[in-house]
């Protein structure tokens, strides 16, 4: 191989290697872009859910009473037999 075929295929791989790294750098910020809006989406869910629930205890307080006490007899029952 001569001297100028060398430089050719170095330059090559130059140009191959910065490529890359500039799809790294991108597809990282666009994972973290992604990953803080599915944080901020599962917040705002969250805030959804709990305001829902707060409601529907507000509005019935003795069927959230029985529902505690049923899933807390449940968890013991699963809990006691082993």
């Amino acid at each position: 191989m001569n001297k100028t075929t060398k430089r050719h295929i170095n330059n090559d791989v130059e140009k191959i290697k910065a490529a890359l790294i500039n799809a790294t750098y991108h597809m990282k910020d666009r994972a973290s872009d992604l990953l803080s809006q599915s944080l901020e989406n599962a917040k705002d869910k969250k805030d959804d859910i709990q305001r829902d629930v707060t409601n529907r205890v507000k509005k019935h307080p003795l069927a959230a009473i029985g529902i505690a006490a049923l899933a807390g007899a449940v968890v013991g029952f699963i809990f006691r037999r082993k």
